[in-house]
């Protein structure tokens, strides 16, 4: 069968791989076929164990199905699967945090690779992996994966004009009775420390602060109420 066309998107925990994923699952949910005898189901979407065992690995995509997990051998739980990508008529398979693979033996990690590579080709189903950094570690231990999935990084933002455009829109965001300036160049750089040019944590640290800053009375989020935010929690 003609390999599928894949995608791997690495980035940085916070670099918004989760509301890109999120759109994507809202642009294209789940619904009923018209006969209402199954789900159509255009994107499936599934974390990739902690501990990459390949039996765990098919059941995490039968859960995101909506499916029981299967007690199966791993040969009968691939069969299954690949049934039911079938069956709900799949156009797009998402398997998360695909760089959990690493934490495993080479070869656990040889065959975990290899229940990637070939899921899609026998379903026709293309495959886009979601992870961090170190699944590019990962795929470069095997060099056909490697082939077969374009590369997108999502990069860290930048302490910019756009930045500040950002902090501008979110700004909006927080109803505070007070103006922040948080598009202001010196309060934009102490914003973009905190979240270390993350989007993810960015969103994160205003929403704390404003949430301080109407806690306080103060209603705008300054220096100070920055200073109480505990960005190692957030």
């Amino acid at each position: 069968m003609k390999n599928m066309p894949n995608l791997l998107i690495v980035g940085d925990s916070g670099a918004g791989k989760t509301s890109l994923i999120e759109e994507l699952l809202h642009l294209h949910p789940r619904y009923e076929s018209p006969d209402q005898e199954k789900s159509i189901i255009p994107i499936v979407y599934c974390e990739a164990p902690p501990d990459p065992d390949l039996g765990g690995f098919y059941n995490e995509i039968l859960f995101g199905m909506g499916l029981p997990p299967s007690k199966g051998r791993v040969d009968a739980r691939r069969h299954h699967v690949q049934e039911m990508l079938i069956l709900v008529e799949a156009r797009l398979l998402v398997i998360d945090e695909v760089h959990h693979g690493l934490h495993s033996g080479p070869q656990t990690r040889r065959v975990y690779l290899n229940a990637i590579k070939s899921l899609g080709n026998h379903v026709g189903v293309p495959i886009v992996a979601v992870g961090i950094r170190e699944a590019l570690v990962l795929f470069a231990y095997d060099p056909q994966i490697k082939r077969r999935f374009e590369k997108d990084e999502l990069p860290a933002l930048k302490c910019d004009n756009e930045f500040r455009r950002v902090l501008v829109s979110l700004e909006r965001l927080t109803v505070l009775r007070k103006a922040s300036f948080l598009g202001e160049v010196s309060m934009a750089r102490r914003l973009y420390d905190m979240s270390k040019g993350t989007m993810g944590k960015l969103a994160r640290v205003v929403a704390a602060a404003a949430a301080k800053a109407i806690e306080t009375g103060e209603e705008r989020i300054s220096y100070p109420i920055l200073d109480a935010v505990e960005t190692s929690e957030i």
